[in-house]
């Protein structure tokens, strides 16, 4: 019985503890934040996302690098109309009762800003 009571303790520690480690601030219940990760300029015109999901604490998958991000956004167009700079990346994480969704956004210029548009 107190093998059973310790292993639903672990358990129960897990889910409340594993999953809050983003650096983004974590409620128990339910969280729902966006917070920059990096800007460098002030301006874009494009703007795309990548995700992935979390569950109970326990697993997740997905791919939400910026690399996804830009690739999802660039397939299928002409090289004129696909990100060539990165003007800012955010992290959004939107959680109730451990299935959360962890989403990078990343903002982007189709256009070098040391050129002419």
């Amino acid at each position: 019985m107190k093998k059973i009571f310790a292993f639903v303790a672990v358990l129960s520690s897990m889910l409340f503890f594993c999953g809050c480690t983003t650096g983004a601030p974590c409620g128990w219940i339910s969280t729902d934040v966006t917070i920059p990760i990096a800007a460098n300029r002030v301006e874009y015109n494009v703007e795309t996302s990548a995700s992935c999901n979390k569950y109970f604490g326990l697993f997740c998958y997905g791919d939400a690098s910026v690399s996804a991000a830009i690739n999802a956004y660039n397939k299928g167009k002409a090289p004129k109309y696909q990100i060539k700079h990165i003007s800012s990346v955010d992290m959004r994480v939107s959680e109730v009762l451990g299935f959360a969704t962890y989403t990078v956004i990343v903002r982007g210029l189709t256009y070098d800003p040391k050129s002419d548009k």
